[in-house]
């Protein structure tokens, strides 16, 4: 919660246009620190308190808000916004069926920008729809980007 630095004074602040707190903040919303492990409260909180701050300091802003939270063009539910990050979420920490290790083993070599690159290859291929999810498939890919890249199996190495 921030507060203007004039009401912490105790002199009337001469900005209207301050978008800090002139008055103490209403228990309901102070957002604590265990609320932080919920982004679906914080953006509940975040959206309630926009529409109070735009009741407060300017009834226009406030009707434009209600406005475009009936079209629901602007303001995007706290459940939407919840699920577009969950979604994110999920892709960002999406492992295909070959790893880095695998990659390494099969080709014989140590870590380096190579296995990276095939290993996002096989991801994309995977989150694009190109190959399924399975192992086999995510395989013969590696093969085939590993071939293109001058890179070969250490049984055809030797």
């Amino acid at each position: 919660t921030k507060y203007c630095v004039y009401y912490l004074k105790g002199i009337e602040c001469s900005n209207k246009e301050c978008l800090f707190l002139h008055k103490k903040a209403d228990e309901n919303d102070i957002i604590k620190r265990g609320d932080l492990t919920s982004n679906k409260i914080i953006f509940a909180k975040q959206h309630d308190y926009a529409e109070k701050i735009a009741d407060i300091y300017n009834p226009e802003v406030k009707k434009k808000i209600l406005a475009v939270k009936r079209s629901k063009t602007i303001f995007p539910s706290p459940d939407s916004i919840y699920r577009n990050l969950e979604e994110k979420d999920r892709i960002r920490n999406f492992q295909p069926p070959v790893d880095g290790n695998e990659i390494m083993e099969v080709l014989g070599l140590p870590p380096c920008s190579e296995i990276g690159t095939i290993k996002d290859l096989i991801k994309d291929a995977i989150l694009d729809g190109k190959i399924p999810n399975d192992h086999e498939a995510a395989y013969q890919l590696m093969l085939e980007k590993a071939k293109a890249m001058g890179l070969y199996p250490k049984s055809k190495n030797k």
